[in-house]
């Protein structure tokens, strides 16, 4: 993963269970680890948000939620959101974030040494996860696919033999994707000048649909572990 610059995971101080779980991943796909990066999640059931921070979702459509909801969903936005600027700040061409309760496919690393090179120009983030069902606090992880590809089942467009268009409503739910530096720049100036109107999958989703952009791995290559729960509808 010569061209993977780092590898960010998302993990509450208060789940230490998921944390391990996904250093089990990495071990397990034999990963580098001096490239895994912890991001202490933002938790929305302490955290202290600044104006500034309430701000970027003023126009949520969450907003009538229960508050602890609230929080959780803003929580969990701003942890993406901190990572692109960690990105910008470091200078990283490419990096992958996931959350934490992920499940690589076997020889994932291969799968992503091969799909480097076919990255479009134009992309901002190339998802890498999706689970077969996902509604709130409830999901099932997809069924890896080792001697075909997905294509037939998540793509409004094949692009190469690596990647091609989601169809719009897939939803891969933030859960594991590759960013690039232009994208991380490009996303923090379209988010701080309209803000998170959504809960951080459609934000992104609906980002990347508009500009024509929503790119995928031609196979889906981490799902989530349905035993850890859901960190913000529970």
């Amino acid at each position: 993963m010569e061209n993977i610059d780092r590898i960010y995971y998302i993990n509450l101080d208060r789940r230490p269970d998921r944390n391990i779980h996904f250093i089990n991943q990495c071990k397990a796909s034999d990963l580098p680890m001096d490239k895994v990066f912890r991001m202490r999640a933002i938790d929305g059931l302490t955290y202290m948000f600044s104006l500034d921070e309430e701000t970027l979702f003023k126009n949520a459509d969450f907003l009538h939620l229960p508050r602890t909801t609230v929080h959780k969903l803003m929580g969990n936005q701003l942890s993406h959101y901190y990572i692109l600027h960690d990105i910008v700040r470091k200078n990283h061409a490419y990096s992958i974030i996931l959350q934490d309760d992920a499940i690589f496919i076997p020889d994932f690393k291969t799968y992503i040494d091969e799909l480097m090179p076919k990255i479009p120009d134009d992309a901002e983030i190339i998802n890498l996860g999706l689970h077969a069902v996902a509604e709130y606090s409830y999901f099932e992880p997809w069924v890896f696919h080792t001697t075909t590809n997905d294509v037939d089942k998540i793509s409004k467009e094949v692009v190469n033999s690596h990647i091609c268009k989601m169809k719009p409503d897939m939803n891969p739910c933030s859960l594991a994707y590759i960013v690039t530096l232009q994208g991380a720049k490009n996303m923090i100036a379209y988010f701080n000048t309209h803000g998170f109107r959504k809960a951080t999958d459609h934000n992104f989703n609906e980002y990347l649909v508009e500009k024509d952009i929503y790119y995928s791995s031609n196979t889906i290559l981490v799902t989530g572990n349905p035993k850890l729960g859901s960190d913000i509808f529970t």
